[in-house]
């Protein structure tokens, strides 16, 4: 990263890709239930019930416990997720939001260690954010982002309108696609995404990007949306997640015309919205940040032409 902190053609990074926060994979009950009362991971889910219930009584009362000190917590060998869902789901959600400020906390900093000129673009969330990582992340990222791939194109706007307002950042959508079961290498890809069409001449496959019907300009305008850049596979090749035809262009960087043409026409309907937005919106604040950072990266000249912009991920 010290490398790219003088890059002018970079806006940011992606701290990460599509992260599980979900109990499976980031729950308390994986780092309490049967550990040694000395394990650390155990010890932080004491510390986060602890917060969260202030007194024993509360505790008891949601937990159906009969503690009589904090102590007696520890003499549990796991958490009774199953007999008290409503105490469980209550200490899932403080729990994830501890553990979700300590990634961004850490993340963000490390970021800035080695790259204090560009932006920190999110975690890219897999087509749903969980509110308590999106609040946690408040004063620690510049931009929330979203992976964003819908069957029935359209767009959940509670949950967008939440991202925006729980971060008070602008949102990207990361990624956002349909996929065509054609392509002219000849591989059918037919495996992967609901967001798919029968081939490339299906209007859905390029009318998402020039209708605005479930995409409205709110007075918000929180939504900077990209466009795929992967390429289909040769024919040869197995069908895979990685080999599904999203692309604006085919296997030899041959565009697809109708998707371009759309999103060359939808772009200049997106590019005035910022400027429509109260002064102090998110959109306006990321734009000057925007400004501020490049221009300080622009001091010591970087490789590269400065309108080839990309963003960085480091996972």
């Amino acid at each position: 990263m010290r490398t790219s902190a003088r890059q002018q053609n970079l806006i940011g990074y992606y701290s990460d890709n599509e992260l599980d926060w979900g109990d499976d994979a980031c729950g308390p009950i994986g780092l309490f239930d049967h550990l040694p009362k000395t394990d650390p991971n155990r010890l932080e889910v004491l510390r986060v019930i602890q917060s969260t219930w202030p007194d024993v009584a509360g505790f008891n009362k949601d937990w159906h416990a009969t503690l009589a000190d904090w102590k007696d917590l520890q003499t549990w060998d796991q958490l009774p997720k199953e007999q008290q869902p409503k105490a469980y789901t209550k200490l899932f959600s403080a729990w994830l939001g501890h553990l979700a400020g300590d990634y961004y906390r850490v993340t963000s900093a490390l970021i800035k260690k080695y790259d204090p000129n560009h932006l920190i673009l999110g975690v890219r969330y897999r087509g749903y954010a969980p509110p308590e990582v999106v609040q946690a992340a408040r004063g620690f990222t510049d931009v929330q982002s979203i992976n964003y791939y819908v069957g029935d194109a359209r767009l959940d706007l509670d949950q967008f309108q939440m991202m925006y307002q729980a971060a008070d950042q602008p949102v990207i959508v990361s990624e956002y696609s349909f996929h065509s079961l054609d392509g002219r290498s000849g591989d059918r890809n037919l495996v992967g995404f609901s967001a798919q069409v029968l081939d490339q001449q299906s209007p859905g496959r390029w009318l998402s990007f020039n209708d605005d019907a479930d995409w409205p300009a709110s007075p918000m305008s929180w939504a900077l949306i990209g466009a795929n850049g992967w390429t289909e596979p040769p024919a040869p090749k197995a069908a895979t997640a990685k080999t599904l035809i999203f692309g604006i262009v085919d296997i030899d960087d041959r565009p697809y015309e109708a998707l371009v043409s759309a999103i060359g026409s939808t772009t200049p309907l997106l590019n005035p919205l910022p400027q429509t937005q109260r002064h102090r919106s998110p959109a306006r604040c990321l734009a000057r940040k925007f400004r501020h950072q490049t221009r300080r990266a622009h001091s010591v000249p970087g490789p590269g032409p400065a309108h080839q912009w990309r963003a960085g991920r480091l996972a």
